[in-house]
């Protein structure tokens, strides 16, 4: 293990049982860390293995000089995936287009559900559900998903006056959420005038959201409502989310 003096980095070796090369790097991966850590860079590219897997879950940066080292690792080896990278370390691979060289495996999905019953305290509770499931992902997406789930959850517990249900689905750097009540319908998305007291709730959704859309159900029994949001901040910023109506019935 090698690591610079002032703890901006750190990388160790192993090899496992099959033959696999684990490299854990922790830090930043930059051109002035590269340069200390070149021992066990050396160390790693004389090795023979079946393969390297980069554990990137504490690299915090990684530079084109740090994406040269996994490169020259990559073609040493024959393959290198980078696993549990952060937002923004798969945004830079991605960038530089090396996410399928890298093999970079896609973060887990969190997909969480939870019934809500048709009064009013359930827009405040939808409100807290979805910013405690959404702990992890950075405040700025998180706040903005409650602000837009609250929209939905009053449309369903004022308009549809049913109980709903609200899913999140978080998978690599997208936030998806849905609301789904039981009154049927089509929700429609209105330009009220300047003075008018109603109809902003679909107007917000479709102004923040980067997409969204309705999902009837067999039957017309039920009517989905869902909204998408990207996780990282350079992506390009939300707004004039087109309605993208999905007129066919869910299984």
């Amino acid at each position: 293990m090698a690591r610079l003096n002032d703890g901006v980095a750190e990388l160790s070796v192993e090899q496992v049982a099959d033959g696999t090369l684990h490299v854990v790097v922790r830090g930043e991966l930059d051109i002035v860390s590269i340069g200390v850590l070149q021992p066990e860079i050396a160390a790693a590219l004389v090795r023979r293995s079946n393969g390297v897997v980069v554990d990137a879950a504490d690299l915090s940066y990684v530079d084109s000089s740090g994406l040269a080292v996994l490169l020259r690792l990559a073609a040493r080896h024959g393959g290198l995936e980078v696993r549990h990278a952060s937002v923004g370390v798969r945004q830079i691979i991605r960038a530089a287009g090396l996410a399928t060289r890298f093999g970079v495996a896609p973060e887990p999905t969190l997909e969480l559900s939870r019934q809500f019953p048709a009064e009013l305290l359930s827009v405040r509770a939808s409100r807290s559900f979805v910013l405690a499931a959404l702990g992890g992902v950075e405040a700025t997406v998180r706040e903005m998903a409650a602000v837009l789930v609250a929209e939905l959850a009053t449309n369903a517990v004022l308009h549809a006056a049913t109980p709903f249900e609200i899913v999140i689905d978080v998978a690599g750097d997208q936030v998806r959420v849905e609301v789904t009540d039981q009154g049927g319908g089509t929700p429609t998305l209105l330009r009220p005038e300047p003075d008018s007291m109603e109809g902003r709730g679909l107007m917000m959704v479709d102004g923040l959201a980067a997409r969204w859309g309705v999902s009837p159900r067999t039957g017309g029994q039920s009517t989905t409502v869902w909204f998408e949001l990207e996780r990282h901040d350079a992506a390009a910023p939300p707004g004039d989310g087109a309605l993208g109506l999905d007129t066919s019935p869910e299984p």
